[in-house]
């Protein structure tokens, strides 16, 4: 076969795995409605199916001789086809080089662990998850090996989440991050200021969907090509360029985790819908990593909504609705109470500021207990510990400590990263769209469509053709930085508590 032969082909078969991928985000997203409750083992069982259906095509002797054929001359191949053949490749890695066994184990390890999590969740107790911990941790470990020459077995498990990240990085980004955050929670806490009373002010979860249903196209969602849903925990999902799907969930005493839920849902959808076409029926359409997908997500619900000028340019529309409940707000009062800042035990409720050290706390327990210096049962006294130092909090239960996320008994160790990544990536990209107007101006006047606009030429185009790394140089000019996301943190705080 000539080499456009070879190429023809290879584009197809990825094709058809793009597909697989696609039913397999159509069962999650199914699974995720209100479905018969007593059909759940059985969705299970159809997902797993098609689950390993696509991991047998993404390691098969066919993608091995594509990609044996294609690696030589990569880099005579255009910008899209040496993305093809480089991403197919770190997949192929991946699902080849773990044993089935080895595979088949941790699957099945997870799906008992999950069973254990739920109830000792429910009942604070966290003793009858350390023998899967141990065994989940030490299969992780197993499949680090695995992959091959990282510094360390946590570098492999960073790597695959993040393409070229380090524990060296890591280690010297959150440092940093620690250096701004730590004092800056204590010196707003210094303010003594008590909670704004209204962000708990009940409001009935159809007046909240009104907004939210008003809210999403007029930040730029497509809402010929987007449905919103209410789901258990809030995500996103891109089936094809014209249908994405994406959710909330509704809290009568917090009307603000559906508001902010949907314009960070809202974030992503925007981004897979500025992905290029020539993207679409490849696996290719899934940004460079989590943490550029985390950050679209962020860049709407952190960047953008809780701005002062979003809420000044939002304000009459969100009071036609609130202020029968709220009363008489001001814009300032909504900027101000939206970004309240005071530590807390859980992440997924955590303010702008403190929400990173959440994730540094998991980030530095995970990279010990993977290199081997930390075992389950020392788990939850390590949390505390690190609780008390991070946010001056003494835990008072495990349910709201150790055992409050479902990452862990799930066995998904290295990714937690993506979230503060993105957070550091989304400072950078607001400097470099900065340069070319002001943003805030255009927030203001209500003109997302520009911003939108930024994303898609500087960002969102590049998908996954580059690495991470290549993906941030082309958009902001230069490499990691965590300067601009401390200045930004800091400058708002200064601002909403007058430090």
């Amino acid at each position: 076969m000539v080499a456009a032969q070879i190429l023809n082909r290879f584009h197809e078969y990825l094709e058809k795995v793009s597909h697989y991928q696609r039913v397999n985000s159509l069962l999650f997203w199914d699974g995720m409605q209100r479905v018969p409750p007593k059909g759940a083992k059985g969705r299970a069982a159809t997902a797993g199916v098609m689950a390993e259906e696509t991991r047998k095509l993404m390691s098969s002797n066919e993608l091995k001789e594509y990609l044996d054929a294609l690696t030589p001359v990569a880099a005579e191949l255009n910008a899209f086809d040496k993305a093809l053949v480089h991403a197919a490749s770190r997949e192929y890695r991946f699902f080849s080089r773990i044993p089935g066994a080895l595979y088949r184990e941790l699957e099945a390890t997870k799906g008992e662990s999950i069973a254990v999590w739920d109830g000792a969740m429910k009942r604070g107790e966290f003793a009858p998850m350390i023998p899967y911990l141990d065994r989940l941790i030490q299969l992780n470990r197993q499949m680090a090996d695995c992959f091959g020459s990282a510094a360390s077995r946590y570098d492999a498990l960073i790597d695959y989440y993040e393409e070229g990240m380090t524990t060296a990085q890591l280690d010297t980004l959150f440092a940093t991050l620690k250096a701004t955050i730590i004092p800056l929670v204590r010196q707003v806490q210094e303010k003594h200021r008590p909670r704004p009373a209204f962000l708990h002010t009940p409001v009935p979860p159809a007046v909240q969907d009104r907004f939210n249903r008003r809210l999403y196209p007029r930040m730029g969602v497509d809402p010929e090509s987007a449905i919103l849903c209410e789901t258990t925990h809030p995500f996103s999902f891109t089936i094809n360029l014209h249908d994405f799907r994406f959710s909330t969930r509704y809290f009568e005493n917090d009307f603000s985790s559906s508001l902010f839920s949907v314009l960070h849902e809202g974030g992503h959808t925007i981004n897979s819908q500025n992905i290029p076409e020539k993207l679409e029926n490849t696996i290719l359409g899934g940004g460079a990593s989590p943490a550029f997908q985390e950050s679209q997500g962020r860049f709407y619900e952190n960047v953008i909504g809780r701005s002062s000028a979003f809420w000044e340019t939002v304000y009459d529309d969100f009071m036609e609705d609130y202020r029968p409940f709220l009363g008489n707000l001001s814009a300032r009062d909504l900027y101000c109470g939206f970004n309240d800042c005071r530590p807390g035990y859980i992440r997924t409720s955590a303010d702008e500021v403190t929400y990173n050290l959440h994730i540094i706390l998991r980030y530095e327990m995970e990279r010990d207990f993977i290199n081997g210096s930390v075992r389950a049962a020392d788990l939850p006294a390590l949390w505390n510990e690190k609780m008390q130092e991070y946010l001056s909090l003494t835990v008072p239960d495990d349910r709201q400590g150790v055992l409050q996320d479902i990452q862990w008994p799930y066995g998904r160790f290295g990714a937690f990263v993506s979230y503060s990544l993105g957070n550091v990536y989304n400072a950078q990209l607001f400097n470099a769209m900065q340069k070319e107007f002001d943003v805030y101006q255009r927030v203001r006047e209500g003109d997302f469509a520009s911003i939108n606009q930024w994303l898609g030429e500087n960002l969102h185009r590049y998908s996954r053709l580059y690495t991470p790394q290549e993906t941030l140089r082309r958009t902001v000019g230069g490499s990691m930085d965590a300067k601009p996301y401390c200045d930004y943190l800091t400058a708002k705080m200064t601002d909403v508590y007058q430090i």
